[in-house]
């Protein structure tokens, strides 16, 4: 194996489930491993026809991938496999997967029908000793494979065979056809052997497993689920099935396949949920101690975010700034003895939130407690209005109705939204 597999493990949300399928996407390597020139079939894992929660791709798995593709400029079809007691096309509506089929206008194929897909022999150049135990004769694989990428979608859950079951044995159903299950008195050394032949098979390779709800007991079909909220997802079958087995111990299958192709087990999992580090934003946007509200409100709009960290020169934090707080700041509480006019800012403060520019101006940095009021009213109003307050602490936002300046007789300062 040449350097090291990626695996990405995201916890999932229901409000975001598809934003997270495109994250596990990103972060497994997707794109790299997806070639843009190349088809993708689309695999998913109707292990029962019956609805049960854990045993089958779900509706939002499919369609996250599906989104995730056409975003990436992927052209894709699907496949469908039988099993001895499956049939797809009951499966595919009794599982709502049908629905997201017909939304996006995937065409559909089934290697169990002949006149759906064909089956040619074909051998890899690597060795399939185990496959050769089962067909002798040579196995055969369906022709429209050839070339094509294959993304997996299983779920993450048991198996009675292979203790547990992902991305490696959800290619069992598509890559083989006649005597199928004989394959399981040898099924480690089958699925060894059915990763190489994918290798040379497909131009790229990938898998999503959605483990929000894990299939737990006698699996596939006969287990009970268990909430568990996960998305695992790489380029690497073998990879991503350990990770999942090292969520819990590893198994016959997980070691038989890693001394196979000569891969150490990976650490144990016991928390698969992620950490600040994960998911923080590394490109900062902040606030200065100088920036004002306003502008502190513009960032966050423009961000789409609820805070700002307030960084001094050095980029050390020195606080933070939310929509909460600006809110409690504009909006105080009904009981509170807050005047909303007053507030503690420099008259440079002001010019540069409205964007204007000092026509005159004492002291313009110093910040002081002054009160707000717009001269929106009769002289006679105002006047009243006025004094009631102390003059020497009042900004009054004025306009005459040809655009030229007006004061206000006794007030400190007058301005409009254009100078100051």
């Amino acid at each position: 194996m040449n350097g090291k597999s990626k695996v990405a493990v995201v916890v999932a949300s229901a409000d975001s489930i598809h934003q997270d399928i495109a994250r596990v996407c990103d972060l497994g390597g997707a794109a790299e491993a997806l070639p843009s020139n190349s088809t993708v079939i689309l695999k998913d894992n109707i292990t029962w026809h019956k609805p049960f929660l854990s045993a089958n791709t779900t509706p939002w798995q499919l369609e996250g991938s599906v989104k995730w593709l056409q975003d990436n400029n992927r052209q894709m079809v699907a496949v469908h496999n039988d099993t001895v007691v499956t049939d797809p096309h009951e499966g595919l509506v009794n599982l709502k997967l049908q629905p997201v089929y017909d939304k996006y206008n995937i065409e559909q194929f089934f290697v169990n029908n002949p006149e759906s897909v064909k089956w040619n022999k074909w051998r890899p150049q690597g060795e399939i000793p185990w496959l050769d135990k089962v067909y002798p004769e040579g196995p055969e694989f369906p022709e429209m494979f050839l070339g094509k990428s294959i993304l997996h979608l299983p779920t993450v859950k048991t198996h009675v065979y292979t203790t547990t079951t992902g991305a490696v044995k959800n290619s069992f159903g598509g890559l083989l056809n006649t005597r199928r299950h004989y394959c399981h008195t040898h099924i480690h050394g089958v699925l060894a052997d059915l990763i190489a032949v994918q290798k040379e098979l497909h131009s790229g390779m990938f898998a999503i497993a959605d483990g929000t709800l894990a299939g737990n007991g006698a699996g596939p079909r006969t287990m009970y689920p268990v909430e568990k909220n996960v998305l695992i997802a790489s380029s690497d079958s073998v990879a991503m099935d350990a990770v999942a087995a090292r969520c819990g111990e590893i198994n016959d299958r997980i070691d038989f396949t890693l001394k196979t192709f000569g891969v150490a087990p990976p650490k144990f999992v016991s928390d698969v949920s992620p950490k600040v580090r994960d998911v923080m934003q590394e490109n900062v946007i902040a606030a200065e101690p100088d920036t004002t509200v306003a502008q502190a409100m513009a960032m966050m709009d423009a961000g789409n975010l609820r805070a700002l960290p307030v960084l001094n020169p050095n980029r050390t934090c020195s606080g933070l700034i939310s929509l909460f707080k600006i809110s409690r700041l504009i909006f105080p509480s009904a009981n509170g003895k807050k005047d909303t006019r007053r507030l503690r800012t420099s008259l440079g403060g002001l010019a540069q939130t409205l964007g204007g520019s000092f026509e005159f101006g004492v002291r313009p940095l110093d910040e002081e407690e002054l009160i707000m009021v717009i001269g929106a009213m009769s002289v006679e109003a105002f006047g009243r209005r006025l004094s009631e307050r102390d003059p020497s602490k009042v900004v009054v936002i004025v306009q005459d109705d040809d655009g030229g300046r007006v004061s206000y007789r006794g007030e400190r300062v007058c301005c409009e939204a254009s100078r100051l």
